[in-house]
């Protein structure tokens, strides 16, 4: 786990319908984020994967992980708060997490609705038809709307736990560090301590079946 660098805040396409910096609800300057990378299965509780290829037990192994590496980064920053790429409503682990350790939790996802207003399709990252330019402005749009909604939502704070997509991390931090605020980085699919088999078998299995 790093802090973010200059060289670490790659430019991204910026969408025309996104909120701007100077639109945000400023949180108290210099605020710790740590942002956390993951795969989306790994939020999700519960096994997802079923596959003789895959050892009884190692999906839930590093999902316990995952638990343990928030419940730690809690414990060392203090966090007030927890926020997720996420929908209201959806049982998470860092939801759980949030829950049992007595702090708030936050969905910072674009909603559904507000996607199909600024015409984002939902699957357009596996969708061969769209450009990565598009896909590009597509994720920008949505990591400003998250930028934003976590300014909304931490004003006051002094540290904060993000967990997001690994696509999102770098885009995140960019916006987030502009702000003024101290941004960490922890990538779980590049942590050697988990094992994620389990999800490269079930990567694999889906490009396997893809009709494209």
């Amino acid at each position: 786990m790093t802090a973010l660098t200059r060289s670490d805040a790659r430019p991204r396409m910026l969408g025309r319908l996104g909120p701007t910096p100077s639109t945000w609800c400023h949180a108290r300057q210099g605020m710790q984020v740590l942002i956390i990378g993951v795969d989306h299965q790994l939020q999700q509780p519960g096994q997802t994967t079923m596959s003789a290829q895959v050892s009884p037990g190692v999906e839930q192994r590093d999902k316990d992980r995952f638990v343990q590496l928030l419940r730690d980064n809690q414990s060392r920053a203090g966090a007030a708060l927890i926020a997720e790429e996420c929908y209201p409503g959806v049982d998470t682990l860092p939801r759980r997490v949030a829950v049992g350790l007595g702090i708030r939790h936050e969905c910072i996802e674009m909603s559904l609705s507000e996607r199909a207003l600024r015409n984002i399709p939902a699957d357009y990252h596996d969708d061969p038809s769209i450009s990565l330019e598009q896909k590009n402005a597509f994720d920008s749009q949505r990591e400003q709307f998250m930028a934003c909604r976590m300014e909304e939502v931490s004003c006051g704070l002094d540290s904060i736990i993000v967990a997001c997509g690994t696509c999102h991390m770098a885009g995140l931090a960019m916006l987030i560090s502009r702000n003024g605020h101290t941004v960490l980085q922890h990538d779980v699919l590049t942590d050697r301590q988990f094992n994620l088999s389990w999800l490269r078998t079930r990567l694999s299995r889906l490009q396997t079946t893809d009709p494209s």
